[in-house]
């Protein structure tokens, strides 16, 4: 009868062990189900924020001209912009002109900030962008088009105001 009670006794403490046990873990899945849902929410936010806002988006052909604005001067930028455009035979420097003469009114170029990047179509993007110099940024508007061979520029706008793209940034934050 000891024994029997005995048996009842652990029996009982297993059970009862078992389903704090099962409750714990219950919880713990909870919570890391919570923790995790939470991660991926705030990295996918930040991650179309940081898209937006980082040259991940910005073809190669805007990278390489601003590179070469950066590195080597405007007439390098042109060239590179102008790669296999229309404008790339045109013989049309207005674009290294107006580079130039932002040197000579603003001081060297210091830098440039991507700052939007907009798909007007899948094949179509526009890249807004600001050219950094000594004493003071000129923003520039490209307009892209995607080809079989890559993207080539459609357009390229300089004296745009910050106005321009002010209601493009509204739902940026």
């Amino acid at each position: 009868m000891v024994i029997v009670s005995s048996i009842r006794i652990i029996a009982a403490e297993t059970h009862s062990s078992t389903q704090h046990s099962k409750v714990a873990m219950r919880n713990s899945s909870l919570f890391l189900c919570l923790c995790l849902l939470a991660s991926m929410s705030l990295s996918s936010g930040a991650q179309s924020v940081a898209s937006t806002q980082a040259g991940g988006k910005v073809p190669s052909i805007i990278m390489s001209g601003l590179t070469e604005l950066q590195n080597h001067g405007p007439d390098d930028a042109e060239k590179a912009w102008y790669k296999g455009s229309r404008w790339e035979t045109a013989g049309d420097d207005s674009a290294a002109k107006q580079l130039r003469w932002y040197q000579e009114q603003d001081g060297q170029l210091q830098g440039f900030d991507v700052i939007t990047v907009q798909d007007i179509t899948p094949r179509t993007r526009v890249v807004y962008v600001a050219l950094n110099y000594e004493r003071g940024p000129e923003f520039a508007k490209f307009v892209v088009y995607r080809t079989g061979n890559g993207w080539i520029l459609l357009l390229l706008h300089f004296n745009i105001s910050e106005e321009t793209f002010e209601p493009l940034l509204a739902n940026r934050q």
